[in-house]
């Protein structure tokens, strides 16, 4: 039986990623890819988050997020530059609850947000502008 394809690595070639990776016949790079990771660029510590509704007692907030930490000597390691993170979660975990205090929409109610070394004291405002679109132009089949 005739092979229709083989995998050859070679250490010669250069990624083209700059990250020194093997290519194989078809010049993708071979896993796993060693990376070196810069700095950190987010740290959180003990991070809450809790919201309270109106016709709601003060001690009966909602809890989006519950002690999140990611530090060095925690669980959970600090985003260094260059490193893909993934957020994933059921419904209702807080997903965007977190992205909004990391894009400093929104502040913690309590913990700390550290970014490039910085730690974030204040909530950023942002100004959303409406953006004027050319008319839509009909497209005509010949």
């Amino acid at each position: 039986m005739k092979e229709d394809f083989a995998i050859n690595t070679t250490e010669d070639e250069d990624d083209g990623l700059g990250l020194g990776a093997s290519l194989d016949a078809y010049g993708l790079p071979v896993l796993p890819i060693e990376k070196s990771l810069g700095p950190y660029v987010v740290k959180l510590s003990h991070i809450s988050k809790s919201y309270q509704l109106s016709g709601r007692s003060d001690d009966d907030a909602v809890v989006a997020l519950h002690d999140v930490h990611m530090d060095v000597d925690s669980e959970v390691y600090p985003i260094r530059k260059g490193e893909f993170v993934m957020l994933r979660g059921p419904s209702g975990g807080g997903k965007t609850s977190l992205l909004n205090i990391l894009g400093t929409i929104d502040s913690p109610t309590s913990g700390e947000l550290e970014i490039l070394g910085h730690v974030v004291t204040s909530q950023v405002s942002f100004s959303f502008l409406t953006i004027s679109l050319s008319p839509i132009t009909k497209a005509q089949l010949f």
